[in-house]
């Protein structure tokens, strides 16, 4: 597995990437309205690119040439988004992911909002959740976790 900056190039993999991923992943834990609401407005490959280039830093994990997970660090320190392609769950996509961000992160508390689906992997990677919450996407409530986790240098 390489871990690498995101390029321009990869908005197209990666919007396939999160779709497929919170389709399918995520489906044992969201119902399917909650799922379009979800993804509603995340489709398409423009919309990912300007979310990655504003971020502080966005990577890449790449297997055999392939996309299979990217993460991005907003400048507040709030680990934004952490997807892993479907077909490459428990592999360390995650894991190697997370731990590229947090190297990368100057702060002193690193945070994430995490889906019930990504709270146990989350919780093995260190984060504590500080609240539950719902969050209102379209006409549809979605429960996630605001998790954080002390930086160590």
């Amino acid at each position: 597995m390489h871990i690498r900056h995101y390029k321009t190039e990869d908005a197209e993999a990666i919007a396939q990437l999160f779709l497929g991923t919170v389709r399918t992943i995520n489906a044992r834990d969201y119902t399917a309205e909650q799922l379009a609401a979800w993804t509603a407005g995340n489709t398409e490959p423009s919309v990912w690119h300007a979310k990655l280039t504003s971020a502080k830093i966005a990577l890449v994990a790449e297997m055999d040439g392939s996309i299979v997970g990217f993460a991005d660090l907003t400048h507040e320190g709030v680990l934004d988004h952490l997807f892993v392609h479907k077909d490459f769950q428990r592999r360390g996509v995650g894991r190697a992911l997370c731990q590229a961000i947090k190297e990368a992160f100057d702060g002193e508390m690193l945070q994430t909002f995490a889906s019930i689906t990504a709270k146990p992997f989350f919780e093995s990677m260190g984060f504590v959740v500080l609240k539950e919450q719902t969050v209102k996407r379209n006409s549809e409530e979605l429960i996630n976790y605001l998790m954080v986790k002390m930086a160590k240098k």
